[in-house]
């Protein structure tokens, strides 16, 4: 059985391909160009059975659903957070995204230890995982991408800039400044949200990386035990592996 899971973010839409929870596949594009849906050229020959969508951008939702519809010919499972089958330690359960509960099924059923989540997407997510596998809850701070655009839509003179790692830590010129800023500032808040929580919670935490930035992020923190792309497909294809028709 080919399971297609499907994840629409802020920015990007990713798509993985499935036999049983081993992804054989996986692809993304730009959120602005889902009239394009790469649907057909992304499956190849391959026969899905079963389509699953998380999804954070509800507009984007039905869009993308009826797409599977109209070339697969299957009703996708829009799967949300009170899906994911485990507990969510948080006041408001309803206000937690999809993705950032995906990512601790996943994550528990990987390592089987509480751990620190730290998603580099749009915005940076740090959640935290019980021992038990329970969504704890978690810290929101605006991703690399979004500190970039609003630097250059807030001042006057400071431009848009390409994301990458400078040179040097002390910048040559405005666009190195933004760049060091942005990069090494944004990797020294979460190094030090890890070291703080990793002091609250009390007890030793795995620390897990994932999303888009998380490669431009890592080497700049050391804490950062694992690399699990794709953690919000696995999610969704631990789903489909469980769940019934």
């Amino acid at each position: 059985m080919v399971l297609l899971a499907i994840d629409i973010g802020n920015s990007q839409i990713d798509l993985g391909l499935f036999r049983g929870k081993r992804l054989i596949k996986s692809s993304f594009f730009p959120k602005e160009d889902w009239r394009k849906f790469p649907l057909k050229k992304f499956i190849g020959e391959k026969k899905v059975s079963r389509v699953f969508i998380a999804s954070v951008v509800p507009s984007l939702t039905g869009k993308i659903a009826l797409s599977c519809r109209r070339n697969l010919s299957l009703k996708p499972e829009i799967i949300k957070a009170k899906d994911c089958g485990i507990p969510i330690k948080i006041k408001n359960p309803k206000e937690v995204g999809v993705d950032r509960v995906l990512n601790a099924l996943a994550a528990f059923s990987v390592y089987r230890k509480p751990a620190i989540i730290v998603d580099a997407g749009t915005a940076t997510t740090l959640d935290l995982v019980s021992e038990k596998g329970a969504y704890l809850g978690g810290i929101i701070l605006p991703g690399l991408r979004i500190s970039a655009e609003a630097l250059a839509e807030k001042t006057a003179l400071l431009p848009k800039i390409p994301i990458k790692r400078p040179k040097t830590l002390m910048g040559k010129g405005t666009i190195s400044a933004i760049q060091s800023g942005i990069i090494y500032g944004s990797a020294e808040a979460i190094a030090g949200l890890i070291r703080k929580i990793k002091k609250d919670y009390r007890k030793k935490l795995l620390v897990i990386g994932t999303g888009g930035w998380i490669e431009t992020l890592a080497p700049l923190i050391k804490s950062i035990d694992n690399i699990q792309p794709y953690l919000t497909l696995k999610g969704l294809a631990l789903i489909g592996a469980t769940r019934k028709k």
